[in-house]
């Protein structure tokens, strides 16, 4: 007698993570079960020279308002601190660009946009923002890390626990699974407070870097509170 054997596969998940190729399909973070959006790029040599070449030891930290329609000379206030050169001029642009697509991803007539020199572990536990949307990009060191919503054990977010570290490893318990952009990428994180995301936040951190003395410069644009 012969015993036929049929596989059953089992549905998967859908990732919460979107991966885009350019900056006008970022929007995909809006979608209905999306809460990372993601654009991987690489800067211009021009502006990854000019970066290479900034002296970064020590603190910078720059504001701006960035209105949706005229965002040039705000992107270029958050630079002059750091000096002016063509790689400065590019990365203005570049500020400018996605400040720019933020905007009309969500609607706001304008954006505030940060810029730091960052050598700390701040941020380092995992934890998803009280923020409907926000848009990161490091131009300079280790990005930051998520992780998809069916990595997450969301029951240890709000939980106290000895140390950052125990509480990361009971947030995710599968440290593969942590993702991470590189210099250059963009990354806009949907929140709790993002309508209909209650509880469906991203799970993010900043990547821990004082152990590797690594720096980074980071850009960070919000919507107006």
């Amino acid at each position: 007698m012969n015993h036929s054997v049929t596989s059953v596969r089992l549905p998967q998940k859908k990732s919460s993570v979107a991966e885009v190729s350019s900056v006008a399909l970022l929007d995909r973070v809006l979608r209905r079960g999306t809460n990372v959006c993601v654009l991987r790029r690489q800067l211009p040599a021009t502006i990854r020279a000019w970066l290479e070449a900034l002296d970064l030891s020590g603190e910078y930290e720059a504001s701006a308002r960035l209105c949706a329609d005229g965002a040039a000379e705000g992107a270029q206030r958050l630079l002059r601190g750091l000096g002016s050169a063509a790689g400065a001029t590019l990365l203005a642009d570049d500020i400018e660009t996605l400040a720019r697509r933020f905007a009309r991803i969500t609607g706001a007539p304008e954006v505030v946009a940060s810029l730091a020199i960052v050598h700390t572990d701040k941020c380092r536990k995992f934890h998803a923002d009280y923020k409907p949307l926000r848009l990161l990009c490091t131009y300079l060191g280790p990005g930051t890390e998520w992780v998809d919503n069916a990595d997450v054990d969301r029951t240890h977010l709000a939980q106290e626990v000895d140390t950052v570290e125990l509480a990361n490893a009971r947030i995710v318990p599968q440290s593969s699974r942590i993702q991470r952009a590189d210099a250059g990428d963009v990354v806009i994180l949907k929140g709790e407070l993002h309508p209909g995301n209650h509880g469906r936040g991203a799970v993010h951190r900043s990547p821990p870097i004082q152990a590797t003395l690594d720096t980074r410069l980071v850009l960070t644009l919000d919507t107006p509170e």
